[in-house]
């Protein structure tokens, strides 16, 4: 018999579907299928369609022949993939067990040749009974912003952070990871200060004892008016002192410091020292 023609390959949940064009032999018996040059159907199939399951995830290519009533069997058609491949999807930060806080971005990949969208959602705690979506997107990207986590309104404490994707083959994957939000800013530090003999203005402060100097940052700011108009004037890493050099004789500076702990968050101004 003539090789089937028209073979054609459609994929959805994990199963393939097979259709082509009915051969027109007066002694035509069926077909025979094929994937990746095995056959795979146990007898011969009467219709112009075959379906099966594929519980495996990959590219998998597919051909048909016809079989006449005295067992003549025709050239394998030309072959046809399916795709059963999932998007990739990768979330590269925030990575795992990360302190984030307040407008959180998520970068990472989801990616197809097929692609149909990927989803953000997140969930309390690091098995969560339900999810809450972010957002969802129908453009692939990768190693690319995915979209802005805002975390603001959330209590403090551990989330997951969910990344789904799936193709128009309905092939679907996800990943995961989990953070701490922390949107607590520190205690203020306990700030004083004097004028030193070359006329420099040394500040120095204690901060809060859950807040210390391991926490790494502090700002420090000034004023010519008590009680406003802050301008931050240094930022100080592994330090609890700071030395205004910029001062002017004559004239009298408002100071005040803040707290930064690693997420990120700043605490209030501690209080206001004079010199």
């Amino acid at each position: 018999p003539a090789t089937p023609r028209g073979l054609m390959v459609q994929v959805a949940y994990d199963t393939v579907h097979l259709t082509w064009r009915a051969n027109t032999e007066p002694d035509l018996a069926g077909y025979n299928v094929f994937r990746d040059k095995e056959k795979i159907n146990p007898a011969l199939v009467p219709e112009t369609t075959y379906s099966e399951y594929v519980p495996l995830d990959g590219y998998f290519y597919y051909q048909v022949s016809a079989v006449d009533t005295f067992g003549n069997e025709s050239a394998k058609c030309d072959s046809v993939k399916a795709d059963l491949v999932p998007p990739e999807v990768t979330i590269n930060i925030p990575n795992w067990y990360d302190y984030v806080h307040g407008m959180v971005p998520v970068i990472g990949t989801a990616w197809d040749e097929i692609f149909a969208e990927y989803k953000l959602s997140f969930g309390a705690g690091e098995n969560p009974v339900e999810f809450t979506p972010i957002l969802a997107c129908s453009t692939a990207r990768r190693n690319d912003t995915l979209g802005i986590w805002p975390t603001g309104n959330l209590d403090d404490g551990i989330y997951t952070l969910k990344l789904s994707a799936v193709d128009f083959n309905t092939n679907r994957d996800s990943t995961y990871t989990i953070v701490n939000i922390d949107n607590s800013p520190p205690n203020p530090p306990t700030l004083s200060g004097e004028l030193l003999p070359d006329t420099n203005a040394y500040l120095h402060w204690q901060p809060d004892s859950l807040y210390g100097i391991e926490y790494g940052t502090f700002n420090a700011y000034r004023s010519l008016t008590p009680g406003s108009n802050y301008a931050k004037i240094g930022s100080i890493e592994w330090d609890t002192s700071f030395i205004d050099t910029t001062v002017q004789n004559g004239k009298t500076y408002y100071y005040v410091v803040t707290a930064i702990d690693w997420t990120g968050n700043e605490s209030d101004f501690s209080n206001q020292v004079e010199i």
